[in-house]
């Protein structure tokens, strides 16, 4: 009778753990199968983007082909221009770091000064007036430099118009014959 019994409760126990590596084996598929789900989908983005990297090398070279000795000087123009866009874009980003910088370095010190003192006397208050002021001059510094890059980024968009308005030679022959079949 003891015997079976130890063997009814070693069944058991092995029973549980065919059950229990069962219930691993189908959490281990499951993130096998998430896994596989997110590697095709990762897969499927990177075909995106190299077919977008593959069109857009494309049209850069189809681009270059149509730069002639005529629309020359308006390409070299947009590209300085798009250079200084891209400075001015650089410095702005350069100038709020600077700020932000600036502005918890002043705030840090002000709060020391606060906890060494208590309460701000009228030193500290005249000194927080001046931090206010710069904070503000600071301010209209950065939207004059937005709005500097906004009047160039307009001017770009206009010169990207006019080059699109003049037509390559290859549209002039064409014109140049349709014309001339007409007549």
């Amino acid at each position: 009778v003891g015997g079976a019994q130890q063997h009814k409760r070693m069944t058991a126990s092995l029973n549980k753990q065919i059950k229990e590596t069962k219930a691993k084996l189908a959490e281990v598929e499951e993130k096998h199968r998430e896994m596989q789900k997110a590697y095709q989908e990762s897969q499927e983005q990177l075909k995106e983007v190299q077919q977008q990297s593959s069109a857009i090398d494309e049209e850069m070279e189809q681009l270059t082909a149509m730069e002639t000795e005529e629309n020359q000087s308006i390409l070299s123009s947009l590209r300085s221009l798009v250079g200084l866009n891209e400075n001015l874009k650089k410095q702005e980003e350069e100038f709020k770091a600077h700020c932000k910088d600036e502005m918890g370095r002043l705030k840090s010190s002000i709060e020391e000064l606060e906890k060494e003192t208590g309460q701000l006397d009228t030193e500290d208050k005249e000194r927080a007036d001046l931090i206010g002021r710069q904070y503000e001059a600071d301010k209209q510094k950065l939207n004059k430099i937005r709005l500097l890059l906004a009047r160039k980024n307009r001017e770009i968009a206009g010169l990207q118009r006019k080059i699109d308005e003049v037509p390559s030679r290859a549209e002039l022959s064409q014109y140049q014959r349709r014309f001339v079949e007409l007549y």
